[in-house]
Parts: structure tokens; C-alpha cells; sequence
């Protein structure tokens, strides 16, 4: 039998698709405004507006928006937040790339490129991912980083990613690495993790180094 449209379902249908618009617009007016603040707002608004971003399915737009103000923000807090925005994103392939490419640059702030290796760890590519053995050799070279920020999440992404050949450096780091990840804790000690985590065990409950009491011992033991 035919299906027979009711007169009285025209104007539902025609209230709905309005409805369905007018809520698109404002899902990309919201959009619009969150990389606004990363882009343009103090440290603060930033992070906000990328931890609020992070929630939204994003489109290769709004993608390389984000890319670009990660390599030239205003300021590192901009960069940063950024990359952390990139670092949410679900099932794209070039993000995945961006943050690869952010990590081997020597010459981007050492926090963006923290960043960006932690990216990589909330990603963790599987082995069926064309960009894995990328992630994988960059991971590598930036476990012998200069800068503590980097080495200390290249350590957590390739812990989370179980990357095995990465464990006779992680094992001299935590052996030989004095240094601290600020505001975290000692890089050897998140190499141990990762350690722990590439074994199928898990890693430690830490305290950040600046929140330790006084009489605890500083050093990796």
C-alpha cells in the first residue's frame, strides 16, 4: 500500500530540519569561538577551550585551523593548547601526522612538542596505522631528547603504544635520568612505567616531584 503523507505532518517535518540547521549553526558557531579562544585567549581560556573542543567531532577544517595555530601561535600557551585539542581527535590519519611532525621538529617550543608526543600516546596507533612506524622511529630519536618535557612523554607514548623496541632506552633512562618533567615528575620514573606498561603490568602511582614532602627522597631509587 502507498504510504500516504498527512498534511499535518508537514509542518513537523519542515520545524525539524530548521531545528537540525539552526543546531548545526550553533555547533559551529561554538566551534568557532573555542578555537578562537585557543588561538587569542590567556593560558587559562586556552586549555579550557581546548578541553571543551576536545568533546566535538571536528572536521579537516577546523583540523588544520588548529595545525597552523600550533606551529605559529601567538604564544607557547596558544601552541600548546592546540596541540592538545589535536590530540582528541578521533580516527583521522593526518592529526595523527600533524602531531608526528610537530614531535620531529627541534625547532618548536619543547612543551608543544611534549604535547604532541603525549598526543601520539592518547592516539597509540595501531600497528595497522600507516603512520605507525613513523610515530615509532621519531618516538626513538626523541626518547634521547635535549629537553626533559620531550623525553618524559616520548616515554608515555611509547608505553602506551607497547612499543618493545623502545625498551633498552627506556631501561638507560631509568637508570641515568636525573631530571625532571616540570610540574611531573622524574623522567626514570615514568621510563619505569612505561617499562611496566609495554610488560602488560601497571605502572606506578606517582606524586609530582614539587608536591613531595620535604623528607622524601628526590631521587629515582
Amino acid at each position: 500500500m502507498a504510504f500516504i503523507l498527512n498534511s499535518s505532518s508537514v509542518p513537523l517535518t519542515r520545524k525539524l530540519l530548521i531545528a537540525i540547521v539552526r543546531c548545526k549553526e550553533t555547533m559551529i558557531e561554538n566551534i568557532s569561538k573555542l578555537i578562537n579562544d585557543i588561538e587569542f585567549g590567556n593560558a587559562v581560556e586556552a586549555f579550557e577551550a581546548a578541553k571543551s573542543i576536545a568533546t566535538n567531532a571536528l572536521s579537516q577544517k577546523y583540523i588544520d585551523v588548529l595545525a597552523k595555530i600550533a606551529l605559529n601561535g601567538n604564544e607557547i600557551h596558544n601552541k600548546e593548547s592546540a596541540t592538545y585539542a589535536l590530540s582528541w581527535v578521533e580516527n583521522s590519519d593526518s592529526t595523527l601526522g600533524i602531531l608526528i611532525n610537530l614531535l620531529a621538529n627541534s625547532d618548536i617550543n619543547e612543551y608543544v612538542r611534549g604535547q604532541a608526543a603525549e598526543g601520539i600516546g592518547i592516539i597509540e596507533p595501531s600497528k595497522k596505522n600507516k603512520h605507525r612506524k613513523l610515530a615509532e622511529t621519531t618516538l626513538l630519536k626523541s626518547l634521547n631528547d635535549t629537553s626533559p618535557v620531550v623525553r618524559f612523554w616520548s616515554c608515555y607514548a611509547v608505553g602506551q603504544m607497547k612499543f618493545r623496541q623502545a625498551l633498552p632506552t627506556l631501561l638507560e633512562l631509568k637508570a641515568k635520568d636525573k631530571e625532571v618533567c616540570p610540574g611531573w615528575w622524574y623522567v626514570a620514573e615514568e621510563a619505569e612505567d612505561a617499562i611496566e606498561w609495554i610488560n602488560g603490568r601497571d605502572g606506578k602511582e606517582r606524586i609530582p616531584v614539587d608536591n613531595r614532602r620535604d623528607t622524601e627522597p628526590h631521587a629515582q631509587q
